[in-house]
């Protein structure tokens, strides 16, 4: 099963911050590889190989990650 990627867009002064939420990844890696290829079709720039606030999801056994992402302005 490949981990389901939805997004979550936030905005402080104007500044439009974006993080992605992995949700369905079984461990870190798995959860990295989605981001990576979410990014890749949606046109924006993984902001770090480290992702943020891994949260355990008790129904199914996995865990949350968020990762930041911004967008690729070199189009």
């Amino acid at each position: 099963m490949h981990p389901s990627v939805k997004i979550s867009q936030t905005e402080i002064e104007n500044q439009r911050l974006e993080k992605i939420m992995i949700s369905g990844a079984t461990n870190h890696k798995e959860a990295l590889e989605a981001a990576k290829e979410w990014c890749e079709e949606n046109n924006c720039i993984l902001e770090s190989k480290e992702l943020e606030n891994p949260i355990r999801n008790l129904e199914d056994n996995s865990t949350i990650f968020y990762a930041k992402v911004s967008s690729d302005d070199y189009d």
